[in-house]
């Protein structure tokens, strides 16, 4: 019996399972075994029939197993085509913009640069950068807005870190 399970787990550990569940099945059916025929072939077919139904649930539990991880991933992945379209409406409405106010926007948003920074580079007062910036925000808001409109969808929510642009 014990050759048998290891020609078919091919692992030591999973025949002695295989040897111990086939017995512990012969003992619980031993009304079916008929006296005078092989007890070796019956044991056989036994332990083939135990090792065959274990495959099938073990493929079972990992194809459901793999099932489970799709959705999960699936369930926690953030849908990126929205992000993709805003991204694209952010760019054009951008592209319709002023040079200065691309240009302030873009230094304030994408390169990270400070008021102070922006007001010493160009030669103007930081309030005069700051209003800038900020009637450079709105007209980008109020484009993006009319666009959800247009296309039938509501106002995205605003970035926390402020939106690309530029500077005069």
């Amino acid at each position: 019996m014990r050759r048998l399970a290891l020609h078919l787990t091919r692992d030591r550990v999973a025949a002695d399972d295989l040897v111990q569940d086939t017995v512990l099945r012969a003992l619980e059916k031993v009304h079916r075994y008929e006296s005078g025929t092989n007890m070796q072939a019956w044991l056989a077919t036994l332990m083939r029939n135990i090792f065959l139904s274990q495959r099938r649930r073990d493929g079972l539990a990992v194809r459901h197993a793999r099932q489970v991880a799709m959705q999960e991933r699936r369930s926690e992945a953030p849908a990126r085509q929205d992000a993709h379209i805003y991204i694209g409406q952010m760019w054009s409405a951008m592209h319709r913009m002023k040079d200065h106010e691309r240009n302030l926007l873009s230094a304030i948003a994408l390169e990270g640069m400070e008021l102070e920074q922006l007001s010493q580079r160009h030669g103007l007062p930081t309030g005069t950068i700051k209003s800038r910036a900020a009637r450079a925000r709105a007209k980008l808001r109020l484009a993006l807005g009319e666009q959800a409109a247009t296309a039938g969808r509501a106002k995205r929510p605003q970035a926390a870190s402020g939106v690309p642009g530029g500077i005069e």
